[in-house]
């Protein structure tokens, strides 16, 4: 079997962000990609990467924090967009690598929002469990697939706030133990809608704490 120093002279790696070839990230994306800042909601008092804060009027079970890590724009919009439509899965590993080093890591288990059937069917896999993965194994953190989706669901692409909320009302399950502490995890962000239903579900199965992530913010 080739080794990966052969396979790489072979087969250069070409950055997710621009293709230059050397490395997965360069470093001129790394230093384009603009880390989001840490913000408290000045109504609720909770760290929120979205604004307007969605978890002040969404009532109970929502998340304590719900973070991001880089805005989605320039090189990082277009590493996600390969990690999710390209067949790129090895580009979470850089990717979270750079998130370390740039933003917060919130506590608990780490949970990644699941994918529809049919979505991970064609992708071959689940961009937010591939993320929780390597999250898990670059800090030691444990990870569970404990959220499913009990139904699928249209993409939100150009939904307001709350005809997503609406329409992800009841889509999720929770599977499995109940750790005490956990960490929701997904590629992006946009209005909060997903991480919000995710937490209420995790909340009803009787998790204390839910605290969010995503890599990035759009």
């Amino acid at each position: 079997m080739l080794g990966d120093s052969v396979l790489d002279f072979l087969f250069p790696p070409r950055c997710g962000g621009c293709g230059r070839p050397g490395g997965w990230i360069c470093e001129a994306c790394r230093r384009s990609a603009r880390p989001v800042p840490i913000a408290h909601c000045r109504a609720c008092g909770r760290v929120s990467a979205v604004g307007p804060c969605p978890m002040c009027a969404a009532g109970p079970g929502c998340p304590e924090t719900m973070a991001a890590w880089f805005f989605l724009e320039g090189p990082i919009r277009e590493v996600i967009h390969r990690i999710k439509y390209e067949d790129r899965p090895g580009l979470a590993g850089p990717l979270v690598a750079m998130g370390l080093e740039a933003g917060q890591l919130p506590p608990g288990v780490l949970v990644p929002v699941p994918l529809g059937r049919l979505r991970r069917r064609r992708r071959g896999y689940n961009q937010a469990d591939v993320i929780a993965r390597r999250i898990a194994a670059l800090t030691g953190r444990r990870c569970v697939a404990g959220l499913w989706r009990v139904r699928e669901t249209e993409a939100q692409v150009g939904r307001s706030g709350e005809e997503r909320r609406r329409a992800l009302e009841g889509a999720f399950a929770w599977k499995g133990p109940i750790p005490g502490e956990v960490l929701l995890v997904d590629d992006v962000v946009t209005t909060g809608a997903t991480l919000l239903e995710c937490a209420r579900t995790a909340r009803a199965a009787g998790v204390e704490r839910v605290h969010a992530l995503a890599v990035a913010l759009g």
